[in-house]
C-alpha cells in the first residue's frame, strides 16, 4: 500500500467514525453533504481508541496520537453548523 493510499484509508476511517457516532452527519435532502451532527468529538476518539485497542490488523492507524490528528482535521475539514447546500437556498 503506498503513502497516499494508507493517508486516504486513515481520512475515510477517521470519517466514518465521526459519522458513526453523529458528531458528523448526512443531510437528509443532500446526501453528499456532511455537517455537525450534535455529539461531541470526544465520543468519537472514545471509540476510536476502542477500534486501536482491539489490535484489527485491518486497522489503518498505528500511532494514537496520529489517529486523534486525523479525527481532529476530517471534523474541522467539515464542521459547520447546517448542510451548506441547504444553507444556500435559504435566502431564495
Amino acid at each position: 500500500m503506498s503513502i497516499n493510499d494508507l493517508y486516504e484509508e486513515q481520512r475515510q476511517q477517521a470519517l466514518s467514525i465521526l459519522l458513526q457516532k453523529n458528531v458528523l452527519t448526512t443531510c437528509d435532502f443532500h446526501d453528499d453533504e456532511i455537517y455537525e451532527g450534535g455529539e461531541d468529538i470526544q465520543s468519537a476518539y472514545k471509540y476510536a481508541n476502542y477500534l486501536f485497542s482491539k489490535g484489527d490488523p485491518t486497522f489503518p492507524f498505528d500511532d494514537r496520537s496520529d489517529m486523534a490528528e486525523t479525527i481532529k482535521s476530517i471534523y474541522e475539514e467539515y464542521y459547520c453548523e447546517m448542510c451548506p447546500s441547504c444553507e444556500s437556498h435559504m435566502d431564495d
